[in-house]
């Protein structure tokens, strides 16, 4: 961390952890209420990784103001203040489970997993965005302010995907459309925003 001083500071924070559970408690709408284990005698076999467990995340923060107080005049005006500030996040994927599509224990609940898959076995592409925002404050008058910014989001345009196709299938080998993407982060984005202080 560097704090805000001769016109730029930094922050960055890196996360590491692992998180573990049980796939019948793993439910977040109705925690696991109208789940049982599938297998009741061998409550091991639904253990494995968290529906959140994401295992190292980085996130980098900087705003950069240039003051050049050797300028006077129209340059000074000009050059002087503006603002730059990017945020970085990168980070690993979530896991997710492989479905049989179908209820093969016989329990009512469509969660069963394919024979010999484990609980939450697969994990999610990794995630990287860069955002970045340009400001200018302009001073009217002794009170007023008028602050024009321009924004982009995912600046680097990458497809981050939070949504597979989890459907394996019953069989040993797994469907066509096993793995294919469903849903993602938006792409690229830019906006244009004043504000009048």
């Amino acid at each position: 961390t560097k704090r805000y001083g001769a016109g730029y500071s930094f922050q960055g924070s890196y996360h590491l952890s692992k998180s573990t559970s049980a796939a019948y408690l793993d439910d977040t709408l109705t925690f696991g209420l109208f789940d049982s284990p599938s297998d009741p005698q061998n409550i091991e076999v639904d253990r494995g990784r968290n529906d959140n467990d994401m295992r190292h995340r980085f996130t980098g923060t900087g705003v950069f103001e240039p003051r050049w107080s050797n300028l006077t005049g129209k340059a000074a005006t000009f050059l002087n203040g503006w603002q730059l500030s990017t945020r970085v996040v990168a980070q690993s994927g979530f896991p997710y489970n492989a479905l049989a599509g179908q209820d093969a224990n016989g329990d009512l609940v469509f969660n069963d997993r394919p024979s010999g898959i484990a609980y939450n076995a697969f994990t999610l592409p990794s995630f990287f965005t860069l955002d970045l925002r340009l400001s200018r404050k302009l001073r009217l008058g002794n009170q007023r302010v008028l602050e024009l910014m321009a924004e982009g989001f995912n600046m680097t345009n990458r497809r981050n995907i939070t949504g597979l196709n989890s459907t394996w299938g019953p069989n040993t080998t797994a469907n066509a459309t096993y793995g294919q993407p469903t849903f993602a982060e938006a792409p690229r984005q830019f906006q244009l925003a004043m504000r009048f202080t």
